[in-house]
């Protein structure tokens, strides 16, 4: 075998060996640019999704948002002033919502801070009345209406009162919204059977 043969061949097998490498490095180039593609797609998706959820929850909450209630001063009436405090409603959605259910709590004193609360408090003392502490309305409609509730006879000491209403949106999602922080909470059940009030129900009218 001659000199020139053995170059020859040597310079084959390193061709071919730098072939080889090229192709394991582009192969592995293919895999890292899949690798990345992968990503950046599942990372779309997962940004897609997110998208979505977040719309899904904002329209969850939308006419949820645009209810409240709150402590009010009365208006005028024909027959003069009124006793007793006033609950402002307030619905800017333009749809009503259903089984509207108002209490009377404590927010500041030694005394009931949930609607749960004063529905156990009631039920512990024969002698309490809940209907002076809680209205239940079939409908609130857009706009703002007043409820007026009986002068309370017994305060606590240095006693803050505020409102929780719960509701059922036109979608019949089920909600509380908290006295003091105003906070918005979804229930499992309807309002009348989350607080377990009985039958028959004594309406009150706006």
């Amino acid at each position: 075998m001659s000199f020139l043969s053995l170059t020859t061949d040597a310079w084959n097998s390193i061709g071919t060996w730098i072939a080889a490498v090229g192709t394991v490095g582009a192969t592995g180039m293919a895999v890292r640019s899949a690798r990345q593609a992968r990503t950046i797609a599942e990372q779309s998706r997962a940004d897609a999704l997110e998208v979505r959820r977040e719309e899904a929850a904002a329209k969850k909450i939308d006419q949820a948002s645009k209810i409240c209630a709150w402590i009010g001063v009365p208006d005028a009436t024909d027959w003069g002033p009124v006793s007793g405090d006033v609950v402002k409603l307030s619905n800017t959605s333009d749809q009503p919502v259903h089984s509207v259910i108002v209490y009377l709590v404590w927010v500041q004193g030694a005394a009931p801070r949930t609607g749960e609360k004063q529905e156990a408090h009631s039920r512990a003392h024969e002698s309490s009345d809940i209907n002076t502490m809680r209205a239940v309305v079939q409908v609130l409609p857009p706009g703002e209406s007043e409820l007026y509730f009986a002068e309370i006879e017994s305060r606590p000491p240095q006693g803050v009162l505020g409102v929780e209403l719960a509701f059922t949106d036109r979608a019949g999602v089920h909600w509380v919204r908290r006295a003091g922080t105003s906070e918005l909470i979804t229930l499992h059940n309807d309002p009348i059977k989350h607080y377990g009030i009985s039958f028959p129900i004594n309406y009150a009218t706006l």
